[in-house]
């Protein structure tokens, strides 16, 4: 069993993918190393992490040159972060994939979709309305903190202390 992942002291539904690139300073030159974009040496790695469990599912290294949002790396540490996941979890259960704004390249974000033509179900943040997208559709929350909700259905959550 897998467990939910928490965040706002609350349990999130399904199974949430985390892409991110990070930058790993070598002090010589190694293999495939690079100038990194803040004037450094080394790897700019893409990982991918599974939220519920803290786990890393899959990661390429890449020389510190690397483009931030490159989609074929993109998709394929995806794919492979995908594979790590039991079949009845990554079948039956909604995955939500998260990235930075690297992961906004149009590829990868078809790729997300073509996803569910193969009965995984993900979900990217882009896929819900923003605040500029439907402002007509957005719902007040019910409760005192005020702020537009994107979902009839959905919970709102208590305004945080510090707002009031």
């Amino acid at each position: 069993m897998i467990p939910a992942a928490r965040a706002g002291g609350r349990d999130l539904p399904g199974l949430i993918l985390d892409l991110d690139a990070t930058l790993v300073t070598t002090h010589s030159e190694k293999e495939q190393a690079a100038a990194t974009y803040q004037r450094g040496f080394g790897y700019h790695p893409l990982l991918c992490f599974l939220d519920n469990t803290g786990e890393a599912l899959a990661g390429v290294l890449r020389p510190g040159n690397a483009g931030a949002n490159t989609a074929a790396d993109h998709i394929a540490v995806l794919d492979a972060a995908l594979a790590q996941i039991p079949d009845a979890h990554r079948h039956g259960t909604g995955i939500l994939i998260r990235a930075d704004s690297a992961g906004g390249a149009k590829v990868f974000l078809a790729h997300v979709r073509a996803l569910r033509e193969r009965g995984i179900h993900t979900f990217f943040p882009s896929d819900t309305p923003s605040p500029n997208q439907s402002a007509a559709r957005s719902v007040p929350c019910p409760t005192t903190c005020g702020t537009p909700r994107w979902s009839r259905t959905a919970p709102c959550a208590p305004a945080p202390k510090w707002q009031n």
